[in-house]
């Protein structure tokens, strides 16, 4: 069974080191049905955090089933990481 097949509520989370602006990205995000819960909440990159801002890009994701509603979506720091954490309030 395919993603968007699903009868269940569906989360994907992770560092999938593919950037929103990859065909990869893209292709995955049309294919399967599921949602970027960045959207809606401005650009968040979250690599490389010790880089000016203008140059982070977005590797670790948060993805949803039309179902699920994103409350809230922020990154945050993580001491010691390259990587910013991805911080979402969901339902």
């Amino acid at each position: 069974m395919m993603i968007n097949e699903s009868t269940n509520k569906t989360l994907l989370v992770g560092d999938l080191n593919c950037s929103p602006f990859s065909y990869d990205y893209q292709n995955f995000l049309k294919i399967s049905n599921l949602k970027d819960s960045q959207e809606n909440f401005g650009f968040q990159p979250t690599w490389n955090s010790s880089f000016p801002f203008l140059i982070q890009t977005q590797l670790d994701h948060v993805w949803h089933s039309e179902d699920i509603e994103i409350l809230h979506r922020q990154t945050l720091p993580i001491k010691g990481s390259d990587h910013k954490a991805v911080f979402v309030v969901f339902r």
